[in-house]
Parts: structure tokens; C-alpha cells; sequence
């Protein structure tokens, strides 16, 4: 895919390849740190990045330190700060990420005679679903 931009610094060409692994899932980081050993990094930008790769990467030199660039985006301190290992910054989100909620009917839970709802529960410190 090619794609030719504008912007207010002037115009970019780029080529954009996606990435296909060769390897299972938990060989990736090898083929990873293999890929930018040999000179030909198979990615250079993904958004597609688990928190348990970052101690392997960094600790062999697989990632690029960004603290200093981010510090000029307007975003969010909190989302600078998610891809961290030691004072250094090798990653961000560029949106508040989807949460998981519990809906209930709260007159049930009343009808049923639970005495507490799931909130209550929860803001207790005594929520878990099997006591619920």
C-alpha cells in the first residue's frame, strides 16, 4: 500500500507493508530481535504490541526509546505512559481502551433478596462472581 500526505510541514511519501509472521505466537520476539540483528527489521511501527514482549525487547535492544518525542504530542499524560519499562518510554495508546462491565437489573437483585448489588459489592472489596 503506498499512501502521499500533506501536512503542514510539507508532503511524505510512504510505503506501508504489513507484517506476516513466519513463527508461532510465542517465538515472535525472536523473530523480532533475529529481524533487527540481521539489519532488515521485519516492523517498524505496530499497534499491535503485548505487554509481555517489552522486558525481552528492551533487555536486547529491540525498541527505540520515544520519551523525548512524546513530549511535544498533545495527548493525554497517561497514555505516554503505558508501554514503560524503567525511567524509559517505548510505547503509547492512542485512545482510553475499552472497559468490561457487568449490567444488572437492580430490582431483581432486590426481588431475589441478594443483600447487596454487585457495585456495593464491589466498592466493599467483597465482589467476586461466585459470591454473587
Amino acid at each position: 500500500m503506498a499512501a502521499h500526505l500533506r501536512g503542514g510541514q510539507g508532503e511524505v511519501q510512504l510505503r506501508v507493508e504489513f507484517y506476516n509472521p513466519t513463527v508461532e505466537y510465542d517465538e515472535f520476539t525472536t523473530e523480532w530481535l533475529q529481524s533487527i540483528a540481521s539489519g532488515s527489521p521485519c516492523w517498524h511501527i505496530t499497534n499491535n504490541f503485548s505487554a509481555m514482549w517489552l522486558i525481552t525487547m528492551t533487555a536486547n535492544n529491540g525498541l527505540e526509546e520515544i520519551g523525548k518525542a512524546l513530549e511535544t504530542l498533545q495527548m493525554p499524560e497517561v497514555f505516554k505512559k503505558t508501554v514503560v519499562s524503567g525511567d524509559s518510554i517505548y510505547g503509547f495508546v492512542t485512545s482510553y481502551q475499552g472497559t468490561e462491565g457487568l449490567v444488572y437489573n437492580k430490582a431483581m437483585i432486590e426481588e431475589a433478596g441478594i443483600e447487596f448489588t454487585p457495585t456495593e459489592m464491589f466498592l466493599n472489596g467483597t465482589w467476586t462472581y461466585d459470591d454473587f
